[in-house]
């Protein structure tokens, strides 16, 4: 099963499913502005046609990426530090049963041999919390690793935007 099927098994927002049949087979691309403009920030080559979800919850993104990706984080762990099965099943249950965090907006592609995974979190007209960031930022380390790159054939990236 390849990552974006694996994905949208997750995928069960309603906000999503509205939006894809209020615009039909135009949510099937992007506004060339607007991946202009992710291209510009990430220099990357973003697809006007990439997956995508809303309001995606980030355990959705750990448990698709774990299914469908070779690069076992759990046993590597273990194996590495000695840890016991059951000390380490307690370390996953905590990763999987924290607080639901989301992603505003999910753009997933495939270029060569690498996956891009383009999380971007929205502001609408309220304003930018440390606090918020800060437990955003440390759920993706516990997804992708300290340097992202817990899945060799993977790059996250993260981007926040507003009306301003």
């Amino acid at each position: 099963m390849k990552l974006v099927q694996a994905l949208q098994c997750f995928n069960r927002k309603e906000r999503f499913w509205l939006i894809k049949k209020a615009l039909g087979g135009k949510s099937e691309t992007f506004d060339r502005k607007f991946i202009n403009s992710l291209d510009g920030e990430l220099s990357i080559k973003v697809p006007k046609n990439a997956w995508w979800a809303m309001d995606y919850h980030l355990d959705w993104l750990r448990e698709s990426l774990m299914k469908t990706l070779e690069h076992d984080i759990i046993n590597a762990d273990r194996l590495k530090n000695g840890v016991s099965q059951s000390a380490e099943e307690e370390k996953c249950e905590k990763l999987i049963r924290r607080k639901v965090q989301d992603i505003d907006l999910i753009l997933v592609f495939e270029d060569n041999a690498t996956t891009h995974i383009i999380l971007i979190e929205a502001k609408g007209v309220t304003g930018w919390k440390n606090r918020q960031l800060v437990s955003k930022a440390n759920r993706l380390k516990d997804i992708f690793g300290e340097a992202g790159t817990y899945f060799e054939k993977v790059t996250p990236h993260f981007v926040t935007t507003s009306p301003t």
